[in-house]
């Protein structure tokens, strides 16, 4: 394995592991946790950086392989609802893996002041990343994208699970062009087919309309927000927008999207029939 750029260096002291025994420890493709020490990871360069923590891109010594580490510090760690959601994060990600088109959480481990999730390092970047840097996609390549996030969401609500964030930021591309799906922090188990739930949560522009309205609501919500994606990646915008959050919940709820007449039609055609009420009505029943 040839270097990467960045800055080498070992996990820091104070990630010394108090307990080094992972726990429902998955077989990957090429990388096994069974027991391991902090030691036992190079840091390499931070990956991003959040209000819990930061990312970073480590070598697993052992085996010769990078991963990805969430470093999470327990200081920031200060609500009933930031450790629901963590453990939330945790639970999915044990439970939706290993799947192709998800990103895999490969273990866990905890400190006295850290957390980490120990996870599959996908190489590409963010799709928002790459939409940012083309403004929007060709309907080829956005087709495919649209396949590979459809058959990571049919893994995940095969495992009765939910997503509620689904955005371009929460999906990474590999190193060979297949997006997976990322981010578990706002999902929620237990929602299978006909159950619904009615927590407010995920990104603004990407919410349903009955999630912006406080209505309960079912599975559906992840489609309506592939729609969305959908039409970014083909128009380079979103298709409900406005100066702040309560401008485009507004638009969610009262407006259509607006078709070009250049847009294919099988497109217009998908994007209208997963943000319907119909399919809704399906989920929900």
């Amino acid at each position: 394995m040839g270097p990467l750029p960045g800055d080498y260096s070992p996990i820091p002291e104070d990630s010394q592991a108090e307990e080094m025994t992972v726990e429902e420890a998955e077989t990957t493709q090429e990388l096994q946790f069974s027991s391991f020490t902090a030691k036992d990871f190079r840091r390499i360069k931070v990956l991003g950086r959040g209000s819990f923590g930061k990312v970073l891109l480590v070598e697993y010594l052992p085996a010769n392989i990078y991963c990805a580490i969430k470093v999470l510090k327990k200081d920031n760690i200060d609500s009933t609802d930031d450790i629901e959601h963590i453990l939330t994060e945790k639970q999915i990600g044990q439970l939706v893996n290993p799947h192709s088109f998800i990103v895999d959480l490969y273990a866990t481990f905890s400190t006295k002041n850290q957390l980490f999730f120990i996870m599959e390092f996908v190489a590409g970047g963010s799709l928002r990343t790459h939409l940012m840097r083309s403004k929007h996609f060709d309907l080829q390549t956005t087709k495919f994208y649209a396949a590979c996030i459809t058959l990571g969401l049919e893994g995940i609500h095969s495992k009765d699970v939910i997503h509620r964030d689904l955005k371009p930021g929460n999906l990474l591309m590999d190193q060979d062009g297949y997006i997976k799906i990322a981010d578990f922090g706002m999902s929620k188990t237990g929602i299978g087919y006909g159950d619904r739930t009615n927590t407010m949560v995920g990104s603004p522009a990407y919410m349903a309309p009955e999630v912006v309205m406080e209505e309960e609501y079912s599975r559906a919500v992840d489609w309506w927000a592939l729609g969305v994606i959908v039409y970014e990646m083909l128009l380079g915008t979103r298709p409900f927008t406005g100066y702040d959050r309560d401008f485009i919940y507004d638009s969610i709820v009262e407006d259509e999207p607006h078709y070009p007449s250049s847009l294919d039609s099988a497109a217009v055609s998908f994007i209208s029939q997963v943000s319907s009420a119909e399919l809704s009505v399906y989920y929900n029943h």
